[in-house]
């Protein structure tokens, strides 16, 4: 994956499961496998960068993107 930034992880855990990716405004957003199949199953069409916003977006909008 191109716009991969590095791997991050939830404090006090040993996996690193969420990825920092550029998102497509170029701003760093990091995806967990639960944000991208939550978000993408309503934006089947929609590309990872761009789910990475919407991503970011919600974070910093204080929502739950799983929910």
């Amino acid at each position: 994956m191109e716009n991969k930034v590095s791997n991050r992880g939830c404090p006090q855990c040993n996996m690193t499961c969420g990825n920092v990716v550029k998102d497509s405004e170029g701003k760093e957003s990091e995806l967990t496998m639960r944000n991208v199949v939550m978000l993408v199953q309503t934006l089947v069409s929609e590309t990872y960068p761009k789910v990475a916003t919407l991503n970011r977006n919600c974070r910093e909008l204080g929502l739950d993107a799983i929910s």
